[in-house]
């Protein structure tokens, strides 16, 4: 009896010891791995970088971004997004071999430290394909880009490492023909210029440096003022002008560019109601980005500028570009008929430089087409060219379209495309993008008092 209270104490102490290492276990793996994927967190991954037994052989950091991976989640649900990490996460399992680290090491970001003889880049080739796939009933393509930084130094911190990969995938962010790229040292420059751009915005904006610049358009009748497009600089203190080219790639890139939109055609309807007020009817396009329609209400906010500032809807004109309209933005369709239904024009601004202009036109109501002079210039056929361009003026007529030329240089260039029907030109031969008050002089006091 006694010898079996014993053997039963014994079995529950075992029993007891068992469950206490299990638990002390299970904490241990759950502090050092991500909980969704199971893979090694930032923390353990340092560790096992530290036990690595020979720390000067060559190896690659492979480091990997899912591009919007914030508005896939807000597009399609937290759920949808963790489908795709899980999936990129059972690709790296697969395929890594013995002596091979990886983990997770941010909320869309994934490291791998493979030893660079035996790694094979096919693998990433599989999980782009993967993951282009797992919105499959979507016309969204998932677009995962790679970043790689050889080293011979696991002496390295892990942050620095993925610090060296994150530059790479930032250099091929808007190249959607290329997912792979390999560090070098001019991309470290590049991705301090990008910071710099993107930390200065909030200040840029407080202090007014961005400013509202206007290119007139002009009647190719009359060759009178008939409207403008609102363009941007930034100005700094110092009186420098800074391109566009400088940093809207970059707020296009950051997401800031909704903010700035948003302040320029802040600005554009504000000096539509003080023209109106002074007796001038003018009208400004605007222009909107593809990422505007994710993050803005567009038809509420173009409503309350109207309101605010008390202006007709078809002064304050709206440009998109083809891009925009062959984007995957949900219900971009209905937003843009909503605004033609409430009186703003449409202009379908570059149109011609993508694949699918024509059946694009097909697909959307707008306006006014507006045709960039630059598609003749960068071809060496320009006979060619110019036939296209006159079939384009044709079609537009046909279609009850206005045709705006862009990028219009020469005399020559106004009398081809006058004869060929053009309604607007506007480009350097008329006039560069000029500040507000260079524009008001220049034309509508002198156009008042005419």
């Amino acid at each position: 009896m006694i010898t079996g209270i014993v053997v039963a104490l014994l079995l529950a102490v075992i029993v007891f010891q068992y469950m206490i290492i299990k638990i002390d276990k299970d904490k241990r793996h759950e502090a050092g791995h991500d909980k969704l994927t199971g893979l090694c967190n930032p923390e353990h991954l340092m560790q096992k970088m530290k036990e690595l037994p020979d720390k000067k052989k060559n190896r690659l950091i492979i480091y990997s971004d899912i591009a919007e991976f914030k508005l896939i989640n807000e597009i399609f649900g937290i759920e949808k997004g963790n489908e795709i990490l899980l999936k990129q996460a059972d690709i790296i399992k697969k395929h890594a071999v013995d002596g091979y680290l990886y983990g997770r090491v941010g909320e869309d970001h994934f490291v791998v430290i493979a030893d660079e003889a035996t790694f094979n880049e096919e693998h990433l080739y599989e999980c782009r394909e993967t993951l282009q796939n797992v919105l499959s009933d979507s016309v969204y393509n998932v677009r995962v880009c790679f970043g790689i930084y050889r080293t011979d130094n696991m002496n390295e911190s892990l942050s620095f490492m993925c610090d060296k990969a994150s530059f790479a995938v930032a250099s091929i962010k808007d190249d959607t023909h290329s997912f792979i790229a390999y560090y070098d040292d001019t991309m470290l420059e590049a991705a301090i210029k990008y910071k710099t751009i993107v930390d200065e915005f909030d200040d840029a904006i407080k202090a007014g440096e961005f400013k509202m610049y206007l290119q007139p358009q002009i009647s190719a009748k009359t060759r009178r003022l008939t409207g403008a497009e609102a363009l941007v600089r930034r100005i700094k203190p110092d009186g420098t002008i800074i391109s566009p080219i400088d940093f809207i790639p970059v707020y296009e890139k950051s997401g800031l560019i909704s903010r700035l939109d948003r302040y320029i055609w802040e600005q554009a309807a504000a000096k539509l109601g003080e023209w109106k007020k002074a007796g001038i009817n003018m009208s400004i396009s605007v222009n909107i980005s593809p990422k505007d329609f994710y993050y803005i209400d567009i038809f509420n906010t173009f409503a309350g500028l109207i309101k605010k500032y008390d202006i007709e809807p078809s002064n304050l004109k709206i440009e998109i570009t083809e891009t925009t309209i062959m984007s995957d933005v949900p219900n971009l369709m209905g937003e843009l008929e909503e605004l033609r239904k409430a009186g703003f024009t449409l202009e379908m601004d570059d149109f011609g430089s993508g694949y699918s202009s024509l059946n694009t036109l097909k697909d959307i109501n707008v306006d006014v087409l507006k045709v960039d002079m630059g598609f003749i210039k960068e071809t060496k056929n320009v006979k060619k060219s110019r036939i296209i361009l006159a079939s384009v003026i044709k079609m537009a007529k046909e279609l009850n379209l206005l045709i705006i030329t862009e990028g219009v240089e020469t005399e020559e260039q106004v009398d081809n495309l006058t004869k060929l029907g053009c309604d607007v030109f506007q480009g350097y031969y008329f006039s560069k993008a000029i500040d507000v008050n260079e524009f008001e002089k220049r034309y509508l006091y002198r156009k008042k008092a005419g």
